[in-house]
């Protein structure tokens, strides 16, 4: 069986909706609770209510299994259909950032899961096991890729790049979505000569999950529940998992920082003095954006934060040396990126919160103030974005970094194509 295969996909047909734009929706870990009503009322068929099943049904005591009798209702009553035959979709998505137009093609399939890690599918970042298994649940119940993984693959790109950009020019879309500057453009593919060509051109991939880190895991736990209930299946789709790849050498691949909101805890005085040995302190006169620049403009770790006593500058003096004040259980290449050493000497050092899932994430810079000022949050600590190059030799030295390490914008839409995981997938192209 290959690395990256075509499947048969479940679409909306966009005359049963009123438009797809009324049924697709973001990733569901990019949609706070508080905008989920936004997707979830915009059409009894939008996707979120199957990818939120707690926020769609929050009083039902089996929401994950109403979110798979929905999908079902939706498919037996036409609303989502299959193809007719495998395929595999070309996704080109064009947009502005910083006053700027960019276009990027990807290919959506089926991806392989490793049975053991083998370099074929790198992933960079810790999971955190209650989102694994809500993820899993959902995968439990739906047997169904409801959205894609976010993957770069690893080779120099050019023959890649160049055979999606050619499709993408020449294929007619199956789907479109306008979303703001953001123009969604998906085009099915079943031609056996051209899913040989991409076949060939995926043929050993590296591939790096650039975001899904969870669905991906909870997808290995699935396959693995499938084995041992039903027994080796090489061609069925439960071995796979649903992705859009894209060249790691694309120059539209941009990376937004994640802020990290921290509780409540130690006051001033206390912090401040705990990240002394390490940074440089600075109080901040600007704005929270002017702080952000600033951040830009070193070429050594700095970091902004936010709390009690306003904004202040944090300037690393010297990275921390391997059994030297650097915790025997964090992986010494943490200490060679701003997530890592904000995970270790800020949000562990300096406030003591070692558990992800108390934390607070957001990658817009206003709202992680707005938090701290409402009173939801003590203090927000302030990133620059890593490069795209970092996460790439990251993952190739099998390092994971902390969770919500990279956003990468835009995202893939969920409900543009959906993959059935009870098919079989061809076994040779």
């Amino acid at each position: 069986m290959g690395q990256v295969l075509p499947f048969v996909g479940l679409r909306y047909d966009p005359a049963r909706v009123g438009g797809l734009g009324n049924v697709v929706a973001p990733p569901y870990d990019v949609i706070p609770p508080e905008e989920a009503p936004r997707y979830l009322h915009r059409s009894p068929y939008n996707i979120a209510r199957v990818e939120l099943p707690r926020l769609t049904w929050p009083e039902a005591p089996e929401p994950y299994r109403l979110a798979a009798a929905e999908l079902g209702r939706w498919q037996a009553e036409g609303i989502l259909r299959r193809n007719p035959a495998p395929g595999f979709y070309v996704y080109t998505l064009a947009f502005e950032w910083g006053g700027r137009p960019f276009t990027r093609v990807g290919l959506v399939g089926m991806v392989r899961i490793p049975d053991r890690p083998d370099g074929s599918v790198l992933a960079h970042e810790r999971t955190v096991p209650a989102t694994v298994a809500d993820r899993l649940e959902l995968l439990r119940t739906t047997r169904t890729n409801t959205s894609p993984l976010f993957g770069l693959v690893l080779d120099d790109g050019a023959a890649l790049g160049a055979e999606l950009s050619r499709l993408s020019a020449t294929l007619e879309p199956v789907a479109e979505v306008a979303d703001g500057t953001e123009h969604h453009r998906l085009a099915y593919l079943a031609e056996p000569a051209a899913l040989r060509r991409l076949g060939w051109l995926l043929m050993g991939a590296q591939v790096v999950v650039a975001d899904g880190h969870h669905r991906f895991r909870a997808a290995q736990l699935f396959r693995d529940e499938n084995r041992r209930r039903l027994g080796e299946q090489p061609r069925a789709a439960w071995n796979y998992v649903l992705m859009v790849l894209y060249p790691a050498v694309d120059p539209s691949l941009i990376i937004l920082p994640t802020h990290r909101l921290i509780p409540d805890g130690p006051g001033p005085d206390q912090v401040l003095g705990r990240l002394e040995p390490h940074f440089e302190v600075r109080p901040f006169g600007g704005s929270a954006q002017e702080l952000a620049s600033e951040l830009e403009a070193w070429d050594r770790p700095a970091f902004g934060l936010y709390g009690p006593g306003g904004l202040y500058l944090l300037i690393l003096r010297r990275r921390p040396e391997p059994g030297s004040g650097w915790p025997a259980d964090r992986p010494e290449a943490w200490r060679q990126v701003d997530v890592g050493l904000a995970q270790v000497l800020i949000i562990e050092g300096a406030f003591g919160v070692d558990d992800p899932g108390r934390l607070g994430y957001t990658r817009e810079l206003a709202e992680a103030v707005g938090q701290v000022d409402a009173g939801r949050y003590g203090w927000a600590v302030i990133l620059r974005p890593p490069r795209a190059e970092e996460v790439v030799s990251l993952a190739r030295a099998g390092v994971e970094m902390p969770p919500k390490s990279t956003y990468f914008y835009p995202k893939p839409l969920s409900g543009l194509v959906l993959a059935p995981l009870d098919q079989e997938l061809p076994d040779a192209l």
